[in-house]
């Protein structure tokens, strides 16, 4: 949030949350994969009972 959101440099962020700039960017993909996973799943139907067959 405070990246995205609030625009802050890793660096700010780092300081903020009392962790190292590695930390910050680490978390920072994490969460951006699990965000593309979970709109991509999002937008495939999901499948009927009938189509596990």
């Amino acid at each position: 949030m405070l990246r995205i959101v609030h625009d802050l440099p890793i660096e700010q962020v780092a300081q903020v949350l009392r962790c190292s700039t590695g930390t910050v960017k680490s978390q920072l993909s994490r969460g951006i994969q699990a965000l593309r996973a979970a709109y991509r799943d999002a937008d495939t139907p999901e499948r009927s009972v009938r189509d596990v067959g």
